[in-house]
């Protein structure tokens, strides 16, 4: 029996170090480091990380190589230098250094420290000189217990060569480490031939006697067949079968489907696993793994990401043909989905199964899918959908970062046309300390929830949402540059799962060059590009009235070129002809498409109080853009309450404000019969709410909804909903720290000039043609929410903070236009508002309002609006809608505590009542025939222990005398006892009431 193993190729990193005209030392491996340091406090603490930086060193005399580095985990420019001697004829590793540089985070006792040698640790790096050095695994042990090991290392010193590789014929020493455990190779190996041999014997005089048998059955055509069906199977092209290959077309379909499945077979076999680590930060926490190769192999990428116990499962599948011949969009579909059983729970629904997702999976969607778009080819459009599927959560695990993670993995080992990988982290804002990827409870106390996705080594930022607490640009930016630096590692990570066990990219069809296509754009280009330019450059066109223009121009076009192509190309050419030309129209006219500067807002009005009876109301118009914002204050009890499940994967929290965004169809001139809540409008309400639930006081006594409704809209109104919210909770009356607005930034990017314009407040128009549309709120202190979406393949981290700075003007801008408009907060609330007011309500007289279900407080609410709820254990809260409604639903409390009043009975008096009842565990007692029966323990009975109280000869209508010992403090029942009259220990009250 032979076993074949697979084992994966990992790259290593390169160093080499040059004399005049030749190299001396090179040096390939990947190496690892673990520090050992002095933290203030007199602890100690280790470093685990990566080396992996450039090198230089000197080939003259004594020959060291020096290899510089940074590391994230802690560590500012640190360096590590081996030095080599050369005595007769070997040369071998004399010393070795290692200079750490401490960032002030680590809490190191020093801020740098040079770490030596050990000398009585064993050194085994030697070899003959004109050999090179190899082993697995070579480690470098430093006093104190810190090491570097090299892992499959390749070395070699005083040598003279050409170039930095190593010769083919390059002859090794074997470390004594590797030459252990390659004694048996030989053997092992000669025993797997003569083995191999003899099957190969076996199964080819076996395959000769079966093809002499059925030979005159299949006959050359099926031989044939085998042939052409294997190469297509291989190469993954559809195909037909025609009757003139084969005469029998079900037998070679059966055929067919028989050897796609050895095919499919084979494959599975060959596959492996691969797993890689990426270190993120100085604790075990932050290792990221990487894994892939041995789990959901049927699909065209997957991969599965790890962080301590939370593991996420990406999957991606992409359809071979595009939708179409020329797709407007690229056919995308991103599901995120949390599952129970990841957190060892059951679904408390009825069916006890995984139902509709709710909204932070959808929001989690979006993301993945906003980070991930930008890096498919401009003309791929293939159908495309990627599943991520947390396989297990902790109680610290960020499932939505891993799955982001995951999904760039499983792109980048697909075989679907992508220009990844990228990476992903989540920035927290603790004590005003920056810490990437936060535990979820960090998160709690974090002034700061800001996610970054980037590619090219983390020089290209491809998307951004922030969460944020008034946050400054400079500490923003300082956010920025460390989440790079830690995505840098990521893609470092991905890239190595690639080379082990990726796929080769499938080539783009829909990315080839269509000559008709070409020419028909040019054709159009000289036919209706100077008209394009002039409905594009005329201010004074709107929205309306240009889209009617463009509508009517495109109508002639397709009336005089259906000759030329078919209607669907027609149009998408002339979509893009109409996005080229106004993006030359914005770098000729240096004007924009309405006339405005690239940094000026369209005008502003603004409207407050809009209805009277509204708790609070604001209409925001900008542009031609119009948002309605309305404020409705309720009870606590109205909260958003999430389940239980939601809450233990940490996806929703309690929320006592909520935003809702709403973008019915007449906004944009168009028809739906859709009710449901779309994903745009969850994303869209989901930003709005994060720029506005900050400034809200942690102390509100109200649950908040603000809802937004979008009545027109020519681009940016997410961020108009911003406005208009927080206008309208001025006019509510809700104390805020400080306003907050929102404004829209685009992009457009001139390749062939190496240009580009940031536009300020962006329409409808620009958004469809430009690059970016990165929407940004803030207060005069800093920002609170953010957004990045991409078109392009990601932007440098200069564009970004150069588009945040140009922000700042519009967000300013707008701040004063809205002072003008709402100088201050509505100094108390309408009389339209709710009322709250607490009530002291005796514990046992609870039961009087909340009995049979609660029938007297739906009652009391059905009757006046009011809403009663137990506050504690002394008091009830009352929630009615205005002062004259809850007045009435305190008279009808009243009225119900005066209508059920019970006797007053003294303490420890003696009284005489009649048993109702005899139950197991005692009687029922009444000592009025207005009151309840009282129950009385077997405990009480008699001084005498009594198992049941037929044992007294107790019967229902029996009269005897009990003590009244007061109320219960915990449950305010009546307690009553006859065991103390019996009992001459105890004082008993001569006292005896008849009622």
């Amino acid at each position: 029996m032979l076993f074949a193993v697979y084992v994966p190729i990992i790259s290593s990193d390169h160093y080499a170090v040059k004399d005049t005209n030749t190299y001396c030392i090179i040096l390939d491996s990947n190496i690892t480091a673990v520090l050992h340091y002095t933290k203030s406090d007199n602890s100690t603490e280790q470093l685990r990380f990566n080396i992996s930086g450039y090198e230089d060193g000197s080939c003259s005399g004594t020959q060291y190589i020096n290899i510089s580095f940074e590391s994230y985990i802690g560590l500012k420019k640190s360096a590590l230098t081996i030095y080599f001697k050369q005595k007769d004829d070997l040369f071998q590793i004399s010393n070795f250094t290692l200079a750490a540089y401490f960032e002030q985070k680590v809490n190191a006792t020093e801020s740098r420290h040079m770490y030596v040698m050990d000398e009585h640790a064993e050194l085994d790096v030697s070899t003959s000189s004109n050999e090179a050095y190899k082993c697995s695994e070579a480690v470098l042990n430093f006093k104190g217990g810190s090491t570097v090991t090299f892992h499959n290392i390749r070395l070699i010193a005083y040598a003279r060569l050409n170039t930095t590789d190593f010769p083919e014929n390059q002859e090794y020493d074997i470390c004594q480490l590797d030459v252990r455990t390659s004694d048996l190779v030989p053997i092992v190996v000669g025993v797997c031939l003569a083995a191999l041999v003899i099957i190969v014997l076996i199964a080819y005089l076996v395959g000769r006697a079966r093809a002499k048998r059925q030979e005159a059955i299949l006959g050359d055509a099926k031989t044939k067949t085998f042939h052409y069906a294997y190469m297509l199977i291989k190469h993954e092209y559809q195909f037909y079968l025609r009757p003139s290959i084969v005469g029998r077309t079900r037998a070679v379909k059966a055929f067919l489907r028989k050897c796609q499945f050895y095919l499919l077979l084979d494959t599975v076999k060959a596959s492996g696993s691969t797993r890689i680590d990426a270190h993120v930060g100085g604790s075990e926490r932050d290792v990221i793994c990487f894994e892939a190769g041995h789990i959901a192999r049927l699909a065209d990428g997957a991969a599965v990401v790890s962080q301590g116990g939370t593991s996420v499962l990406a999957t991606v599948v992409g359809r071979h043909s595009s939708t179409s011949d020329t797709a407007d969009f690229m056919p995308l579909t991103v599901d995120f989905q949390q599952s129970a059983s990841a957190v060892g729970r059951i679904p408390t629904n009825y069916l006890r199964r995984e139902l509709q997702r709710n909204d932070a999976d959808i929001l989690a969607s979006r993301m993945i899918d906003r980070s991930i778009r930008p890096l498919f080819p401009k003309d791929y459009s293939g159908e495309t959908q990627i599943i991520c599927k947390p396989l297990a959560v902790d109680d610290d695990g960020d499932p939505v970062m891993l799955g982001l993670n995951a999904a760039s993995a499983a792109l980048t080992l697909s075989d679907i046309p992508w220009e990844g990988p990228l990476g992903a982290v989540r920035i927290a804002l603790i004590n005003n300390e920056i810490v990437v990827n936060p535990s979820r409870k960090n998160m709690k106390i974090s002034s700061l929830d800001l996610v970054i996705a980037a590619c090219d080594d983390g020089n290209r930022i491809l998307m951004i949402d922030m969460d944020g607490c008034e946050t400054g640009i400079e500490k923003f930016a300082a956010c920025i540059e460390t989440g790079l630096q830690a995505i840098s590692y990521l893609i470092q990570a991905i890239n190595k799962v690639r080379d082990s066990c990726g796929r080769q990219k499938r080539q783009n069809i829909c990315g080839e060059i269509d000559i008709d296509m070409i020419a028909l754009m040019e054709e159009m280009q000289i036919l209706y590009g100077d008209q394009l330019y002039h409905i594009l450059t005329d201010i004074e066109h709107d929205k309306l009235s240009r889209d009617r223009a463009v509508s009517a121009l495109g109508n002639h076009m397709l009336e005089s070129l259906k000759e030329r192509s078919t209607p669907h190309k027609l149009r998408h050419t002339f979509t893009n002809l109409l996005k080229k030309s106004l993006r030359e129209a914005l770098f000729k006219s240096e004007r924009r498409c309405d006339g405005r500067k690239f940094d000026e807002l369209r005008p502003v009005d603004i409207k407050m109080d809009v209805h009277k009876k509204l708790h609070g109301s604001a209409l925001f118009q900008r542009g031609q853009t119009q948002v309605f914002s309305t404020v409705t204050f309720d009870a606590p009890s109205a909260a958003f309450q999430p389940d239980a499940l939601s809450q233990l994967l940490g996806a929703q929290q309690k929320k006592m404000f909520m935003l809702h965004y709403q973008f019915p169809s007449f906004a944009a001139t168009a028809i739906s019969s859709s009710v449901r809540t779309s994903r745009r409008e969850l994303g869209h309400g989901a930003l709005a709410e994060k720029a506005l639930k900050r400034l809200i006081p942690e102390d509100f006594p109200y649950c908040l909804r603000l809802a937004c409704d979008v009545l027109e809209s020519n681009g940016s109104s997410s961020m108009a909903s911003v406005c208009a919210g927080c206008l309208a909770l001025l006019d509510a009356g809700v104390q805020m720290k400080t306003p907050a607005a929102g404004v829209a930034m685009g992009l457009i990017i001139d390749k062939e000039r190496n240009d580009y314009r940031i536009l300020t407040d962006i329409n409808g128009l620009e958004d469809f043609a430009g690059d970016m549309d990165f929407k940004i709120a803030g207060t005069v202190r800093g920002y609170t929410a953010m957004q990045l979406d991409l078109k392009v393949p990601g932007i440098k981290p200069e564009v970004m903070m150069e588009s945040l700075e140009q922000a700042r003007n519009g967000l300013e801008h707008l701040l004063q236009l809205m002072r003008k408009a709402q100088p201050f907060c509505r100094n108390h609330f309408k009389s339209t508002v709710p009322v709250h007011e607490t009530i002291p309500v005796e514990i046992y007289k609870r039961h009087i309002i909340f009995r049979s279900g609660g029938y007297n407080a739906k009652l009391i609410e059905s009757e006046t609006g009011a809403k009663i709820s137990v506050e504690d254990d002394a008091n009830i809260s009352i929630f009615a809608p205005n002062k004259v409604k809850l007045e009435e639903a305190k008279m009808m409390l009243t009225k119900m505590f005066e209508s059920e009043s019970e006797i007053e009975l003294v303490f420890g008096a003696m009284y005489k009542g009649e048993i109702t009842d005899v139950l197991e565990h005692g009687v029922l007692v009444t000592l009025h025939k207005s009151m309840k029966p009282i129950l009385l323990k077997n405990s009480n009975l008699d001084v005498r222990n009594v198992a049941h109280p037929k044992v007294l000869g107790f019967k229902v209508g029996q009269k005897i005398i009990i003590q009244y010992l007061g109320r219960d403090p915990n449950t305010g029942y009546h307690r009553i006892s006859r065991k103390t009259l019996q009992s001459a220990s105890l004082p008993i009250q001569n006292v005896y009431h008849d009622i």
